[in-house]
C-alpha cells in the first residue's frame, strides 16, 4: 500500500510542479544567503577589527602615559632642591631644608597634576627619615614602605609595583645593585589612581556594559560593570588555555566577543569581553530581515501551489477520483466543472464516454444473461428426461416390489420436484425454495441408491430464508457427487449438505465421500472457475459458477477442494450483501 501510495506521488503534477518553482527559487535563495554570509563575516571582521584597535589604542596611551612620567621621575635626578636635601642637608639650616622642601613640594604637585592617572606623588628622603609627598606635606618616612621599594626594583617586571593594593611607579637614586643595609639617597615614587584606571577600562566598552580588564603577574585592574563577567575573564586571561584568546566567551546564556592585546611596557595583558548581541544586533537586523524575505518568498509559492492545486491540480484529483469509481464498476457517474476553460472540455467529453460506455455495458449484460439463461435450458433439457428415465425406473422396480410406501414417498419428492420447476419460471428464487428443491432431489436420489448410501442436508442459517439466489445452483452440485463420486460406491457411500455463515458470506457446500480428483485435475478445474469465458462445453457447476459471479460479483462463486473425508468438496460461496440486492438492480459487471 505504502509503495503504491509513493508510486502516485511520484507520477503526480502537482510535486513536480512544487519541486520545478523550487529548483528555480533555491538558487536564488542559496545565493543570497552566501552573499548575506560573506557580508556578515566582513563586518564581524571588521567589528572585531575595530575593537582589537580599540584596546591596542587603550595600552598604547597608557603605555606612553606611563613612560612620559617614569621619564619625568628620571628628570628630578637633576633638581637642585632634591639634591641639596638628600646630599646637603647635613650642612643646610632649617631655614633652607624649609625652602627646599617647600621649592620640591610645588614641582611634586606640578608632577601630580601632569596627569590624570597620577593620585599622588612623594619623596622618600633617608638622610632626613622623612617623606615629602602631595597628600600631607611633611611626613615621618615609613621605614618598611621605604624598605619596599628600594628593594623591589630587581624583583618587579615593568615599571609598576603592588604594595598594600595600590599601584605604583618610583625611581630610586642611586640607580644601582645594593643590598637591604645600604640606603639610596632618595625614592621618588608615583601612585596611580586605581579608579581612574578602571574609568578608563570602562569607558572602553562605551556603549556596551562588558567587562575590560588589565592584568599582570602582580596586579589587576578590572571594570566593575559586570563583576562575575570580569572574573570569568580574569580567569581566562590567567589560566591563557590553547585555543586564548577565544572569539566568544558564554555566561548566563549570552555570548561576548573577546578581544586581548599584551603590553610589552607595563609587562600586562589587556582584555575586554563586549556583548555580541550589542555589537552585532544590527547584523542580525539584516539577518532576521533576509528570513523574513525567504519565508515571504515561501509563503509565495505555497500560495502560488495552492492556485495551482485549486485549478489544475484538483480538477485533475477529481477526474482520478472518478475513474477509480469506474474500476469498482460504478457507471452511475457525471462530473461537471465550474470554470469554462480545457477542463470542462475533457469533463464534457468524459460524460459523453461514460453514458456510452454504460450503454454498451448494459447491452453486454443483457446478451450475457441472454446466453446464461440459454444455457440453463438447455442443462435443464438434458438434467430431465435422464432423471425421468432413473426416477420412473425406481418406481417401476418399487412397484414390482410393491413397496407402496416407499412409491408414496418418491412420488411426493418427485411432485415437489417438477412443481418448483413449473411454478418458478423467473431466474432467482429464494434461498428456501432452492434448497426445498434440492432437498427433493437428493431425496429421490436417496432412494435410488438405497442402503449404499447415507445422505444428509442442513437446515438453512437464520435469516438467509428470504435470500434471492439464482434458481437451480445445488441441484447441479448434488447431481455431480452422485454421478462423479458415488455412483459406483457399493457401500458406506456418505453425503453431507452444509449451509454456513461465515465473515458475512454464505457457504453452501456438497460434501461426499467417493472418488476425488487427482491434484492436476484440481487444479485444471480451478483454473477453469477463473477463465470469464470458459473454453469448450459449459457444464452445470460451471453455470452455476458463472450466474453466481454475475450477480454476486468476484467475492462469489464456486470453489472445489479435498475434504476430510478424502473426498469432494464444491461450495457454493454467496456474500450475504449482495444477497439482499434486489431483482431489478444493476448488478457490478467488473467481474474480473
Amino acid at each position: 500500500m505504502l509503495k503504491g501510495y509513493v508510486q502516485q506521488i511520484r507520477l503526480s503534477i502537482f510535486p513536480k510542479i512544487i519541486v520545478m518553482f523550487l529548483l528555480i527559487l533555491l538558487p536564488l535563495y542559496a545565493a543570497s544567503l552566501l552573499v548575506n554570509q560573506r557580508g556578515e563575516e566582513n563586518v564581524r571582521k571588521e567589528i572585531a577589527g575595530s575593537v582589537q584597535a580599540r584596546i591596542e589604542y587603550f595600552s598604547r596611551s597608557v603605555e606612553r602615559e606611563i613612560e612620559r612620567l617614569a621619564l619625568l621621575q628620571q628628570q628630578y635626578v637633576n633638581d637642585r632642591d632634591l639634591l641639596d636635601l638628600s646630599v646637603s642637608s647635613a650642612i643646610l639650616n632649617d631655614f633652607q631644608i624649609s625652602q627646599a622642601i617647600n621649592a620640591l613640594y610645588g614641582r611634586l604637585q606640578m608632577l601630580e597634576a601632569s596627569s590624570p592617572y597620577v593620585k599622588s606623588v612623594s619623596v622618600h628622603l633617608s638622610a632626613l627619615g622623612k617623606t615629602v609627598t602631595t597628600k600631607g606635606f611633611v611626613l615621618p618616612l615609613e621605614e618598611h614602605k621605604f624598605a619596599f621599594l628600594k628593594l623591589t626594583r630587581s624583583q618587579s617586571k615593568g615599571p609598576i609595583i603592588v604594595w598594600s593594593d595600590r599601584l605604583f611607579v618610583r625611581s630610586v637614586y642611586p640607580d644601582r645593585i645594593y643590598n637591604e643595609r645600604q640606603n639610596p639617597l632618595y625614592v621618588l615614587e608615583l601612585e596611580l589612581s586605581a579608579e581612574t584606571l578602571q574609568e578608563e577600562l570602562a569607558r572602553i566598552l562605551e556603549p556596551s556594559d562588558g567587562a575590560a580588564l588589565l592584568q599582570s603577574d602582580s596586579w589587576t585592574l578590572s571594570s566593575e560593570t559586570i563583576p562575575q563577567l570580569a572574573e570569568r575573564l580574569e580567569q581566562a586571561v590567567r589560566d591563557h588555555s590553547a585555543d586564548w584568546p577565544k572569539a566568544t566567551l558564554r555566561l548566563d546564556g549570552r555570548d561576548y566577543l573577546v578581544a586581548e592585546t599584551k603590553s610589552p611596557v607595563l609587562e600586562a595583558n589587556l582584555a575586554i569581553a563586549i556583548p555580541e548581541r550589542e555589537l552585532f544586533g544590527p547584523l542580525r537586523a539584516y539577518r532576521f530581515t533576509f528570513w523574513v524575505l525567504l519565508g515571504m518568498s515561501v509563503v509565495a509559492v505555497v500560495i502560488f501551489a495552492l492556485w495551482i492545486f485549486r485549478y489544475i491540480h484538483r480538477p485533475l484529483l477529481h477526474l482520478t477520483k472518478v475513474f477509480r469509481q469506474m474500476e469498482n464498476g460504478n457507471l452511475d457517474l457525471k462530473i461537471s466543472h465550474s470554470s469554462k476553460d480545457e477542463f470542462q472540455i475533457v469533463f464534457d467529453k468524459f460524460n459523453i464516454m461514460i453514458r456510452k460506455l454504460k450503454a454498451a455495458i448494459d447491452e453486454l449484460y443483457e446478451q450475457k444473461l441472454h446466453n446464461q439463461r440459454a444455457e440453463l435450458k438447455q442443462l435443464q433439457s438434458h438434467i430431465h428426461p435422464h432423471f425421468l428415465y432413473n426416477t420412473f425406473y425406481m418406481i417401476y422396480r418399487m412397484a414390482q416390489m410393491e413397496d407402496a410406501d416407499s412409491i408414496r414417498k418418491v412420488a411426493r419428492h418427485l411432485s415437489d420436484y417438477f412443481r418448483f420447476m413449473a411454478r418458478n419460471p423467473g431466474d432467482e428464487v429464494p434461498l428456501r425454495l432452492e434448497v426445498e428443491h434440492a432437498r427433493s432431489y437428493m431425496e429421490i436420489q436417496a432412494f435410488r441408491f438405497g442402503n449404499r448410501i447415507t445422505a444428509s442436508f442442513a437446515d438453512i442459517p437464520e435469516n438467509c430464508g428470504d435470500l434471492s439466489v439464482p434458481k437451480l445452483i445445488i441441484q447441479p452440485l448434488l447431481e455431480n457427487a452422485f454421478h462423479h463420486g458415488l455412483e459406483h460406491i457399493s457401500r458406506g457411500g456418505q453425503l453431507e449438505v452444509t449451509l454456513q455463515v461465515r465473515d458475512g458470506i454464505l457457504a453452501i457446500a456438497v460434501n461426499d465421500n467417493g472418488a476425488a480428483p487427482t491434484a492436476e485435475g484440481l487444479a485444471a478445474w480451478r483454473e477453469r472457475l477463473e477463465q470469464s469465458e470458459p473454453a469448450g462445453e459449459v457444464t452445470g457447476t460451471m453455470n452455476v459458477h458463472r450466474r453466481l459471479r454475475l450477480k454476486f460479483g468476484p467475492r462469489s462463486g464456486m470453489s472445489v477442494s479435498i475434504n476430510q473425508w478424502g473426498g469432494t468438496c464444491a461450495a457454493l460461496l454467496i456474500p450475504l450483501e449482495e444477497g439482499r440486492l434486489k431483482p431489478n438492480d444493476v448488478p457490478d459487471l467488473n467481474r474480473g
